[in-house]
């Protein structure tokens, strides 16, 4: 008798339909070592399509009838994965449920499976799911019962108490080293993937299709925030380029609208990344496809910089990525935090110095992308990173720290050792996410949650300047007098945050799990907080420029010619049908909502080669 597979991995965002990896990987791993392949169907899974339909989903896999549901807990699903759980194991008693994923809890709370019956078993995630998935095929019995210990890693519940309890198998370096990694993700699965992209299509309006794609699994390090392959350090290892071309040339053929190189360290095989990305062009160029890339990470050692650079140069060159820039990753620019972080960079002045010709040719603007709040942080730190940044006119994109089960950080004991307190949003924190359950760090030993929200706000106020150009002659002449970005940024928040209550909202939003960090504007429109100073500026200037204006005048003593002249060349929603700007609307204002055109545009950098480099930038004409 054939029984059922389910691999069940909802997509983020219903409109954004990600092709199967997992489903993939596993699937042809089975069929390369599996030993009752033809016991096991594995049934489509179509249901992940439908990212929060959850009366759809539910006649999916009745038509499925799961004698195995595995299912792929993130962030972003969190919620809606496991009420989909809940509920198959309410409909198919005997159907073995297993969880995997970053967002799993049992290494931390003994009451794990107390809270989630529905689970049969669950895999850390730096296992490998092909691994498990084989072995489970392999050893359930008829009336789906599993013997734990056939399984390698796997956590299971034991006894009346359901305490955590593994496998005696265990995953070691050279089980890891030794994986056979050598099929592709989707090629040898072309025929369904071919079915699941015809059935997105004519199912989802406005449907984008994304992918991922590995070429190397693994990462050498550490950091504490990561749950990359389970938050530990692990061996590397790497896909036959050959594979890795295959898989390229079919999601090719597919135009996607993204495609997400999932290696932590590209570069870090040298000649042998590099030539991946060149097939990559060529693909791209053999279908005539206008398929967006981006990138897990690169390499961090200091004598990989030159693949870095090459691999960017393709990227610039072809315009694989949305806009024309380099990235940085530094998550901290102080070596204290960077320590308690477990975090290994290669020097700022390293990357600048290396990537120097690249962006004068080019004309590329540079980011760095930060951790907001990691344990050392200090008001005087974040104020100096932001003096740093502003010297070397870098732009910058600061993420929310994520406490994330499957991460170094989430321990107990580092918890403790750095007095770290977070809030929990089941609504989301930068966006709406209806499905999604995160753990946002507000405060730890070195900082107050008041603090915090300083800082968030703040990095409100550099986007505005750097990104926005607003008051640009005015912060050029502050400078030139020898302030720093960050000391101008730090005496206005003072005079700003005494005139607008942010504070009660503040108060609010860590009280109520389902408000996402949004702070209301004078005109009720509501913005996430590091985009509230700009859309302040832009959607209701009177009163916020009025301050700012005498926060230069009075503390900084700004000629009054100078800041006359910037408020002329101000675009705001009051006179933005009138001017010719980087964003003209002026045709089109009366079918579009100006705020949302204008918020879009900044948070996602689309422009941002046009914002920081050229003659016009988002919110000034100059």
């Amino acid at each position: 008798m054939t029984r059922t597979i389910v691999v069940y991995n909802p997509s983020r965002f219903e409109n954004e339909v990600w092709l199967p990896a997992l489903w993939s990987q596993a699937k042809t791993y089975y069929e390369k070592h599996g030993q009752k392949q033809d016991h096991w169907s594995w049934a489509p899974c179509i249901a992940d399509i439908h990212s929060d339909d959850f009366e759809k989903i539910k006649l999916i896999l009745d038509h499925a009838q799961p004698d195995v549901f595995a299912v792929s807990l993130y962030v972003w699903n969190y919620r809606i994965a496991n009420q989909v759980t809940k509920w198959v194991k309410q409909r198919w008693p005997s159907c073995f449920v297993i969880t995997g994923g970053p967002h799993q809890y049992f290494k931390h709370d003994h009451n794990w499976f107390q809270k989630h019956p529905y689970i049969d078993a669950s895999l850390p995630g730096e296992c490998y799911g092909e691994l498990c998935l084989q072995q489970v095929l392999d050893n359930l019995d008829e009336q789906g019962n599993l013997d734990y210990d056939s399984v390698t890693n796997l956590c299971y519940p034991r006894g009346k108490s359901k305490i955590p309890s593994y496998s005696k198998q265990r995953s070691t370096t050279s089980i890891k080293k030794n994986f056979d990694y050598n099929w592709t993700s989707f090629a040898d699965q072309k025929n369904y993937i071919d079915s699941f992209v015809n059935y997105a299509k004519s199912t989802v309006q406005d449907c984008k299709i994304l992918s991922i794609l590995e070429t190397t699994r693994g990462c050498p390090y550490g950091c504490v925030y990561c749950d990359w392959g389970g938050g530990i350090n692990t061996t590397v290892i790497k896909k036959d380029i050959n594979l890795v071309k295959k898989d390229l040339e079919l999601l090719c053929s597919y135009n996607l609208k993204y495609l997400y190189i999932a290696d932590a360290n590209l570069g870090i095989f040298g000649d042998r990344d590099v030539e991946i990305i060149k097939h990559l062009v060529d693909c791209l160029m053999q279908y005539r496809t206008d398929t967006k890339i981006g990138y897990g990470g690169f390499a961090k050692t200091p004598n990989k910089l030159s693949y870095i650079k090459k691999i960017i140069e393709l990227d610039v060159n072809n315009h694989l990525s949305n806009s024309r820039e380099i990235k940085i990753s530094m998550q901290s620019l102080d070596d204290d935090i960077l320590k308690n972080i477990d975090r290994k960079n290669i020097a700022l002045e390293l990357q600048l110095l290396e990537f120097k010709s690249l962006i004068k040719k080019q004309r590329l603007p540079l980011y760095v992308e930060m951790i907001l709040g990691l344990p050392g942080q200090t008001l005087e730190k974040f104020y100096k990173e932001l003096d740093t940044l502003g010297k070397n006119k870098l732009s910058v994109m600061w993420f929310e720290w994520l406490l994330l089960p499957e991460a170094p950080a989430y321990d107990y004991t580092y918890r403790k050792k750095f007095s770290i307190g977070t809030v929990t949003k089941q609504q989301g924190w930068v966006w709406n996410e209806s499905t999604s359950e995160r753990n946002i760090v507000i405060k730890t030993c070195s900082y107050s949650s008041d603090d915090y929200l300083e800082m968030l706000l703040a990095s409100s106020l550099y986007h505005m300047f750097v990104q926005g150009g607003v008051y640009k002659d005015s912060i050029n002449w502050i400078q030139k007098q020898g302030i720093c970005i960050g000391q101008i940024i730090q005496k206005l928040y003072q005079i700003l945050s005494a005139s607008f209550n942010l504070k009660f909202q503040w108060k609010t939003i860590l009280e109520d799990p389902d408000l996402p960090c949004h702070f209301t504007l004078p005109n009720n429109r509501t913005v996430y907080a590091g985009y509230y100073f700009a859309m302040l500026a832009f959607t209701t200037p009177e009163r916020f420029l009025l301050l700012l204006e005498q926060c230069f005048g009075t503390e900084f003593n700004c000629p009054k010619t100078i800041l006359r002249r910037d408020q002329q060349r101000l675009i705001t929603v009051n006179n933005a049908n009138t001017k010719s700007w980087l964003l003209d609307y002026t045709v089109t204002l009366d079918r579009v909502d100006l705020f949302d055109v204008v918020l879009e545009q900044f948070v996602n950098y689309k422009k941002s080669h046009c914002i920081l480099r050229a003659k016009n930038r988002l919110l000034s004409v100059f």
